[in-house]
Parts: structure tokens; C-alpha cells; sequence
């Protein structure tokens, strides 16, 4: 039972409440400050890059639960390393600011995160990562309760991040985050260890729904992984190097099962990602303004396309239109 895997919070003693914050410290000394508490909280090698000057700040407040543990985090621009010990826990993240570069460590690919994405993280499987200015609220969650309330560990194939979707029961979710960090620290000890467990609880459940195949009817386990990929397909649509293996690492399959979800709705991974494309720069020139030759090659440009002469003749075949006709105004075509 998911209820078993994280126990009720037993006694107020055992929360702990942490804040720490650069604003408290020299600036000449943050870099190195925030270095050991990343390092001591999460288990990154923070590296240095670029000299942040004096324009780096970080704050971070860590609720302590039993044995899941909440935290609130906003950051400046950082690269980090994996450490030696990565710990053996599973973070759910909400990022409600910000982008993130994930390097896969078993094979060195690229995973990426941007505001609004609801993820499971496998610190040990990212080799590093490189984070914008970002703020994320993150579940810290023992690997096994999730491996209990999942029948299986989600993320044992050395990807280190499982897309969630933002639908279903994970806005209930999202909502205790915030609610936990907007009036966590006004609550007394008991009732805040109360909030996060139930949290953690509401955690597991959303994943053993999203994840545990075997209880679902196979068409519920179609639908969420078709739905996974789709959202994943228009957040990520803009970036020339997405691929079917993106995706397919991005919501926990294989590349062939993601083919074999498409398929059965008629679809192709390939097809879905051009049709998001065209429609995102159709409906950005019907807006209208600047320069249209120029304006129509940087929106093909900024939602995946590369070639104009290419993105052009698939824009007319799709629409009945050219796009300096949709760009003028002129044309109404469905």
C-alpha cells in the first residue's frame, strides 16, 4: 500500500525546518557558500563556469519530514556535477521557473526541463546538468517507496528524468507544493509534518497511476503514455535536435513502443512534431507585423524549422496557403 511506503509523520521532533539564503552572506563569498550547501543537500559538485559576481543569489528552505523531506529553491545560473554519493533517493520536481540542460550519464545524452514541467529525477543516472535562473519546489522521495508504490523502479534503465503530466490528479499535487511553500513556515511543527506526508502520499499515488503499467487496462496505459508524449512533443517543439528517442526517454518507453502508440491513433511521432510546428507558426504570422520575408524565416526558425524553401512548401501543402499569404493577411485557409 502506498500509504505503508511513506509512514505517518510520528512526532513533531522529527521535522526539521532549514532556510538558508546568500543574502546573508558576502557576495565575494556566495559562490562558495551555496558550493557546500549543494553539496551537502543534494549531493552536486557545484562548478564554477563564469565568474557570477556579485549577481548570484540562491535561497532554499528544506522541510524534514520522517523520511520524505519538501524543499523550496530559487537559483541563479549554475552547472553542477554528480558526486561520488548520490544518495538513493528520487526527487519529483515542479519547475515553475527557468530551463534546465540534463546529461544523461549512461550514455551522454541531453535531457531538457523548462518552467511549468512536472519530472522525476534520478540524481544518481545525471552525469551534469546546467541550470538557468530557476526556482523548482521538489519532493525528495526514498527510492523505496517509489519502487514499492510503482512495483518497479521507474527509472532503473539510466534515464535520469521521467516526464509526469499536469493533468489527471497532479494539479492536487502541484497546488500542496505551493500551498506547503507559500505557508510552511507559518505552520506550527506537527501540522506542516502532517502537510508533507500527505504530500508524499498524493506523490505516490500519482506516480503508481502514471507508471505501474500492469494495473492498468492496456488502453489507460496507451492513453497516458500517448498524452505524456504529445505534451512533451509541444513544450520541447521549438528545438531542431528533438528526436523520437528524446521523447521516448522523456515519458519512461522505448522508441518502438512510442511508434506503436502513434501508430494506433493513426499518427507518427515525425508527423505530430510537424503538424505542432505548423501550427505554432501559423498562428504566430497570423499575428501580423515586421517585415514578412524576414519575420516569416525567423518564426520557422524559432519553432524547428531549418530550411524556409522546405518550411514553405510543407506550410502551403498543409494549409492551401503560402506563408507570406497567412503573413499579409490575406488568406483564410483552414
Amino acid at each position: 500500500m502506498i500509504e505503508q511506503a511513506i509512514p505517518a509523520a510520528r512526532s513533531a521532533q522529527r521535522r526539521v525546518f532549514t532556510e538558508l539564503s546568500t543574502d546573508t552572506v558576502p557576495w565575494r563569498e556566495r559562490y562558495e557558500f551555496w558550493h557546500e550547501h549543494v553539496r551537502a543537500h543534494f549531493n552536486w559538485e557545484l562548478l564554477r563556469g563564469r565568474d557570477p559576481g556579485n549577481g548570484f543569489q540562491a535561497r532554499f528552505r528544506h522541510w524534514m519530514g520522517d523520511e520524505a523531506s519538501f524543499v523550496d529553491m530559487s537559483c541563479g545560473e549554475c552547472r553542477v556535477a554528480r558526486t561520488a554519493d548520490a544518495g538513493d533517493e528520487l526527487r519529483l520536481i515542479l519547475m515553475s521557473a527557468g530551463q534546465a540542460r540534463i546529461e544523461r550519464r549512461a550514455d551522454a545524452g541531453i535531457d531538457c526541463v523548462s518552467a511549468g514541467s512536472l519530472y522525476l529525477l534520478d540524481p544518481g543516472a545525471v552525469s551534469r546538468a546546467t541550470w538557468s535562473a530557476h526556482h523548482d519546489l521538489c519532493l525528495k522521495l526514498p527510492r523505496r517507496a517509489v519502487v514499492e508504490a510503482v512495483g518497479s523502479d521507474p527509472l532503473k534503465g539510466g534515464a535520469p528524468i521521467c516526464m509526469l503530466p499536469n493533468s489527471g490528479i497532479a494539479p492536487f499535487l502541484t497546488t500542496q507544493m505551493r500551498m506547503l511553500a507559500s505557508h510552511g513556515t507559518g505552520m506550527d511543527a506537527e501540522d506542516c509534518a502532517s502537510v508533507l506526508q500527505n504530500a508524499s502520499a498524493l506523490a505516490l499515488f500519482l506516480l503508481r497511476r502514471f507508471l505501474r503499467r500492469e494495473d492498468a487496462a492496456p488502453e489507460e496505459a496507451h492513453d497516458a503514455l500517448l498524452v505524456a508524449a504529445k505534451r512533451y512533443i509541444e513544450r520541447h517543439h521549438r528545438s531542431h535536435e528533438l528526436n523520437p528517442d528524446d521523447v521516448a526517454a522523456a515519458v519512461g518507453c522505448s522508441r518502438r513502443q512510442l511508434y506503436r502508440i502513434f501508430g494506433k491513433e493513426q499518427l507518427t511521432v515525425a508527423g505530430y512534431l510537424r503538424e505542432v510546428r505548423l501550427q505554432q507558426c501559423r498562428s504566430d504570422l497570423e499575428r501580423g507585423g515586421g517585415g514578412r520575408e524576414v519575420r516569416i524565416g525567423a518564426i520557422a526558425y524559432a519553432h524547428g524549422f531549418a530550411d524556409l524553401p522546405a518550411f514553405s512548401k510543407l506550410f502551403k501543402r498543409r494549409f492551401g496557403v503560402s506563408p507570406s499569404e497567412i503573413a499579409g493577411g490575406g488568406a483564410t485557409a483552414a
